[in-house]
């Protein structure tokens, strides 16, 4: 009996233990359950583990991010400590040697042109530029052995030294700033900076018109230092492609396109010293076939309806006044239609000579209408009395004796052709 009370004791004693660490173990897995996390994030992909260790575990540092390696790139850069964006960069060739104050900074320039419009009227070439600058600031050189970035972008150009280049060859240039200024400037580790921006620029070009439309026209872009001189400051074309040109930009307009482009280097000489400058030439050409068909085809075809006149006879006055009377209208309408830049280039001179030799054909018929006017008084009055004069009827009577009214139309045909011959020998050669 009491064997058997003993054996219920232990039995108890047992359960009442197994309850207890049961309980325990229950309460331990309430109390932790970032182990239970833990043993989830193995499970996924090593950015979801980053992520969920680092919301689990508060003191676990997190790797930075590409942006935030370049902000303290950048930041560390521009610290105004080490670094004043109002001093010149210095040449980095021969800063160790304490040197790189004798030698100026070379700075390498691209133009890639967006947008061109030739206004030969106002003789303006109105541009749309991708202007690059390219140069090295030692100041700006940097280690990246660890975040291996190719460079850094900076979002002020007021935080680093910027060369004082402007358009010496403008009449206005405006910056574009919709949304955010137009501006890019990256800094290599090794210190060499590229700054780029987008520009809007009316250029001035002068252009001799008098040869228009036969002419080339060439306008400039040219650039340089405005305060620091050839001893401080040195611009240069870059080797491979200076200019680059938008396809699309190639035909300008209907009657003019860019034919080709070169560039060089100068020096602008002032009395405060010599400055450094380079300079662009645009080369155009004229589209002729637009002006030959725009002016000098029609223009010859007045001419040839003025000469056909000459080949009706004189008697359907109609007909053949309409024939001189209207090409010489036409033709005085298109001169006097021309603006005034273009008054004295040779398209005006081609309109004034076909002009003149369509008035000629006009006064030869007004001529060819007195002489037959003559004969018919002569007719009329063969015993002078009448309409005329005894003496002017005399007059009359040896002029149709000595020069027939046909004979006249004869005459001029030859003479007119000879003229329309010799003006356009004389105009296209």
């Amino acid at each position: 009996m009491r064997t058997t009370s003993a054996i219920a004791v232990a039995r108890l004693l047992t359960l009442l233990l197994s309850s207890g660490a049961l309980a325990q173990k229950r309460s331990v897995s309430e109390d932790s359950p970032a182990s239970i996390s833990e043993d989830k994030v193995v499970k996924v992909d090593d950015q979801e583990e980053t992520s969920l260790i680092s919301l689990t575990s508060p003191y676990r540092e997190t790797k930075p991010t590409r942006n935030e390696k370049a902000h303290a790139i950048v930041t560390q850069l521009i610290n105004p400590v080490r670094y004043d964006p109002r001093m010149q960069a210095q040449s980095g060739a021969d800063c160790e040697h304490s040197t790189c104050d004798e030698s100026p900074v070379h700075v390498k320039v691209n133009t890639f042109v967006r947008q061109m419009r030739f206004d030969q009227a106002q003789m303006l070439l109105d541009t749309q530029l991708i202007f690059r600058m390219e140069w090295n600031d030692p100041r700006l050189t940097y280690l990246d052995n660890s975040s291996h970035l190719p460079y850094v972008l900076l979002d002020k150009p007021s935080d680093i030294w910027v060369p004082d280049l402007f358009l010496s060859s403008e009449i206005r240039t405006d910056r574009h700033d919709f949304i955010i200024p137009n501006v890019l400037i990256r800094i290599y580790p090794n210190g060499d900076v590229l700054y780029s921006t987008r520009i809007s620029s009316k250029l001035n070009c002068i252009v001799d018109l008098a040869h228009f439309p036969f002419d080339s026209p060439v306008c400039e872009l040219t650039a340089a230092s405005y305060a620091h001189t050839t001893d401080d400051l040195v611009f240069w074309w870059k080797e491979k492609e200076p200019i680059q040109i938008d396809r699309a930009i190639k035909q300008i307009s209907n009657d003019i396109h860019l034919d080709k482009v070169t560039t060089r280097s100068c020096t602008s000489s002032t009395t405060t010293g010599e400055y450094t400058c380079i300079k662009a030439q645009f080369f155009f050409k004229r589209n002729l076939g637009i002006y030959v068909v725009k002016i000098y085809a029609p223009c010859l075809f007045l001419l040839l309806i003025a000469y056909s006149g000459f080949f009706v006879k004189h008697t359907v006055s109609s007909v053949r006044s309409l024939l001189h009377l209207l090409p010489t209208l036409l033709l005085a309408h298109y001169s006097f239609s021309f603006d005034r830049e273009f008054a004295n280039t040779m398209v005006h001179q081609w309109i004034i000579g076909c002009l003149v030799i369509a008035l000629g054909s006009l006064i030869e018929f007004l001529i060819l209408i007195y002489m037959h006017e003559v004969q018919r008084c002569e007719k009329l009055n063969s015993r002078g009395v009448g309409l005329m004069g005894s003496s002017f009827k005399e007059d009359a009577r040896q002029t149709m004796r000595h020069y027939p009214v046909s004979n006249l139309d004869i005459l001029a045909r030859v003479v007119f052709f000879i003229a329309i011959g010799i003006f356009n020998l004389a105009y296209f050669l």
